[in-house]
């Protein structure tokens, strides 16, 4: 597993991936309302950020996702929590 990244680092991540300026986000910043971004682009973000960083996020919070806030909760959780893949756990 790798370290967390910081939210500036985060946030570089992101805009470098969809193709936005860094200072467009912060983190409240909404990927579909404020950045027209449509969710498969953002379901491809979060499957690059997951091989990155080498974790899994269940598909219902992928599904959740609403800004970058919530994107850079979700990988620091998980990051700092347990290792597991609830999608491959209900699939069993």
């Amino acid at each position: 597993m790798k370290k967390e990244p910081s939210f500036k680092e985060f946030k570089k991540e992101v805009a470098d991936f969809l193709g936005v300026e860094e200072n467009m986000l912060e983190s409240h910043t909404s990927f579909i309302l404020d950045l027209g971004i449509d969710s498969l682009s953002l379901i491809n973000f979060v499957v690059a950020l997951e091989k990155k960083y080498g974790v899994r996020a269940d598909n219902e919070s992928i599904f959740n996702l609403r800004t970058v806030g919530e994107a850079y909760e979700l990988f620091i959780n998980k990051l700092s929590g347990p290792n597991t893949d609830s999608r491959e756990e209900k699939s069993a």
